[in-house]
């Protein structure tokens, strides 16, 4: 499989693996703690799973969890990536992607598939970018539906009150006087698994 996929290429991964970075990504609201960065580069080269779990990494591979590397370590990989994901250049180190907990999407690259992609963000929040990497937050589209609303009440031929309902269309809107407004997240179904990185 290594040698099919490029150095940089995304795979999914069903197993179970150990974890090398539980720091949160201080990119995605809401920012609930301070998140500290390590006081040095991490470089993973030599982590080994245990027990039950993958030892993906001597197979040349890593979960794209967003830790730093040392540029000297893993500089084919650094060739695909650059700093677009972070790091520091002057000390040598970038970072590999941060894939935990999101979906991703197809760059758009010119189809006008991507109505918002003026809209992106780059992966460190810092510029609007539409690019491989971009980022975009979750949504709750606001909507509404047109419906007639009953007025007056008559008496049917069954001598019990009616309704006459008129023309006329409304919009729905916020209930009056003001409630509580439940709002629903929509997905897709979806099961979890990691995205592994090839670093060599």
């Amino acid at each position: 499989m290594t040698m099919n996929v490029p150095v940089g290429g995304i795979c999914l991964y069903p197993g179970k693996v150990a974890d090398v970075s539980d720091t949160a990504n201080p990119v995605w609201p809401p920012k609930t703690e301070v998140i500290s960065e390590p006081s040095f580069p991490l470089d993973t080269s030599g982590v080994m799973a245990n027990g039950a779990v993958a030892l993906l990494e001597p197979l040349g591979w890593m979960v794209c969890d967003g830790r730093q590397l040392f540029v000297s370590a893993f500089y084919e990989l650094y060739a695909a990536l650059g700093n677009l994901y972070g790091g520091d250049p002057a000390s040598g180190t970038f970072r590999i992607p941060d894939l935990r907990g999101v979906f991703v999407r197809g760059v758009d690259n010119g189809a006008g598939a991507d109505p918002d992609a003026d809209k992106r963000r780059s992966p460190d929040d810092k510029e609007d970018y539409a690019g491989v990497g971009s980022m975009q937050l979750d949504a709750l589209q606001t909507h509404q539906h047109d419906y007639k609303e009953p007025t007056g009440t008559t008496i049917s031929d069954k001598g019990s009150a009616a309704f006459s309902v008129p023309p006329d269309t409304l919009k729905t809107s916020d209930p009056l006087p003001p409630a509580r407004v439940s709002k629903d997240e929509t997905r897709a179904r979806n099961i979890a698994v990691y995205y592994i990185i090839r670093y060599r």
